[in-house]
C-alpha cells in the first residue's frame, strides 16, 4: 500500500473512533465535551482532503503515463 492510502484509511478510522468516544463520554457523564468532537471534525476534514489529494494524484499520474 502506498503511504498516502494508509494515511487516508487511518484518518477515516480515527474519525470513527473519536466519534464513538465522544458519544460514549456523553452517555456516561451526561455533559458535552468538546475534545473528541473537535478531534473527530479534524480527522474527518483531513480524510476528505486526503481523498481529494489521492484523486488528483491518480489523475496526474494517469496523464503522465499516456505521454
Amino acid at each position: 500500500m502506498k503511504k498516502q492510502t494508509i494515511i487516508t484509511y487511518s484518518l477515516l478510522g480515527s474519525a470513527i473512533i473519536f466519534f464513538i468516544l465522544h458519544n460514549v463520554i456523553y452517555a456516561i457523564f451526561k455533559f458535552e465535551e468538546p475534545v473528541f468532537f473537535i478531534l473527530c471534525l479534524l480527522a474527518a476534514f483531513g480524510f476528505f482532503i486526503s481523498v481529494i489529494y489521492n484523486i488528483i494524484t491518480y489523475i496526474k499520474n494517469k496523464f503522465k503515463r499516456k505521454k
